[in-house]
């Protein structure tokens, strides 16, 4: 099948599509919209958590003297867990 549309407007009506596409799917797929809202939900707390993580290991520069006042203060170590007091 040979689009007639080129360039740009090709692009204006792939998203048309895309978007009528994402409509049909929400009202119509129940599995659809559970994957869309957990997607919503998770991610940004995936994105905290790695935040929290990088910031202990020392993975954001600037930061290796305060990880290792938390890791000696707190007893924290992530390669070998939380040490007992």
């Amino acid at each position: 099948m040979k689009s007639n549309q080129t360039g740009f407007l090709r692009l204006i009506y792939a998203t048309r599509y895309s978007w009528l596409g994402l409509k049909a799917a929400w009202k119509n797929e129940a599995a659809f919209r559970q994957e869309l809202v957990g997607f919503l939900v998770l991610a940004p707390l995936a994105n905290a958590l790695w935040g929290s993580l990088a910031y202990y290991e020392g993975l954001y520069p600037g930061v290796e003297k305060q990880s290792g006042v938390a890791r000696e203060e707190f007893g924290v170590n992530l390669a070998q867990g939380v040490s007992a007091p």
